[in-house]
């Protein structure tokens, strides 16, 4: 019984090495270092595929967002054309005491709309730091997806105010919206000129 474990030892040796090409003696195999040389080509690949990801996923949400505040601006300005269009027939659009689009005082306003209702809302303060105006934040309306400024809805990140100047012979309108994002403030300014004769 011996003899035959025996054979199968020199057997099993001389076949190893016929596979692994060493007949003269030398050992041939993956080495330690070779492995780990290998596993870290393996790892710096994962890891760039994974910053790829993330910085993916980061910028998509940084265009989503700047989407977003373009809109939001840009709608700022139509509710003011507009508020300036239904000013002509109907004043209560306007801030109290004012009769007359061209005849408001220079200052900070919000603005909203629901079925085609415009009212600007004076603001104490918020043209100089939109992102600290309380009276400024946006809410979302669950129910039309509209941007609002009363709190019926979920708070966002995101906050407009509307600026005034009157300028011998027309209205010049600065749409101001302000967010926060990663610790750092942003604000965003779409300006326009109204006059008179529409």
């Amino acid at each position: 019984m011996l003899k035959k474990i025996n054979k199968i030892e020199k057997f099993t040796r001389r076949s190893a090495k016929r596979l692994l090409g060493n007949e003269g003696g030398e050992t041939r195999g993956i080495t330690l270092m070779e492995t780990i040389f290998a596993l870290a080509i393996l790892v710096i690949g994962i890891l760039s595929v994974l910053t790829m990801t993330t910085s993916s996923v980061v910028l998509s949400q940084a265009s989503e967002q700047n989407l977003v505040v373009v809109n939001l601006a840009r709608e700022g300005l139509e509710l003011v054309r507009g508020v300036r269009d239904a000013a002509l027939t109907n004043a209560d659009v306007l801030p109290a005491g004012k009769n007359s689009f061209f005849a408001m005082d220079d200052g900070c306003y919000t603005i909203d709309a629901s079925q085609n209702n415009f009212k600007l809302t004076s603001v104490i303060a918020g043209c100089n730091s939109v992102i600290n105006c309380n009276d400024c934040r946006l809410y979302r309306d669950q129910a039309t997806g509209m941007y609002v400024h009363n709190d019926a809805g979920a708070a966002t990140l995101f906050r407009r105010a509307i600026q005034i100047q009157n300028e011998g012979g027309g209205v010049k309108i600065l749409s101001k919206v302000a967010w926060s994002e990663r610790g750092r403030n942003h604000e965003f300014t779409l300006e326009d000129y109204l006059t008179e004769w529409q």
